[in-house]
């Protein structure tokens, strides 16, 4: 059966954020991660970024499920080259991995706008898109065989759901 939760992405992504922030100086205090509604309701510091995660309609087939998402960065008020580096270390680091039983892919950010209206801010916007893909437990064969240069038969794992 495939588990999407939805809290469960979120933290995910809000841990991987900060965990940037953590092991590189990028001069930023927080990175909140959440739906837009939060945004709304709750204002960001000065020096905090916020990630407004949309989840899209994707396929599900053979017990996997592939979901596109986009990213909707907005930077901290006066360091739009600090946001753009934060996002590149982000795609270049989790791109084509597998954290909490799902696999991840991201497109290139790019500016939306440079000039956004936020609260009593001016911030520049971002986007980046991706895809999650969830996998079942009794999903497609997630072994390949091969046959080596011994003429024997190996099984080689090359997707492994926890």
């Amino acid at each position: 059966m495939l588990d999407i939760n939805f809290q469960k992405i979120l933290n995910t992504l809000s841990y991987e954020f900060n965990l940037l922030l953590k092991n590189k100086n990028y001069g930023i205090e927080n990175i909140v991660v959440a739906n837009e509604r939060y945004f709304v309701e709750n204002y960001l510091k000065t020096n905090e970024i916020g990630v407004v995660f949309s989840l899209g309609s994707g396929l599900a087939d053979l017990n996997e499920a592939v979901l596109p998402f986009d990213l909707t960065i907005v930077s901290t008020n006066e360091q739009m080259e600090t946001t753009q580096e934060l996002l590149y270390d982000f795609i270049l680091a989790y791109t084509n991995t597998a954290l909490n039983g799902y696999y991840q892919r991201y497109s290139t950010p790019t500016i939306e706008d440079e000039f956004v209206e936020y609260g009593t801010d001016i911030r520049s916007s971002w986007s980046i898109s991706g895809t999650i893909k969830f996998i079942a437990e009794n999903s497609a064969p997630i072994t390949l065989k091969w046959l080596n240069e011994n003429g024997e038969w190996e099984t080689l794992k090359y997707l492994e759901v926890k």
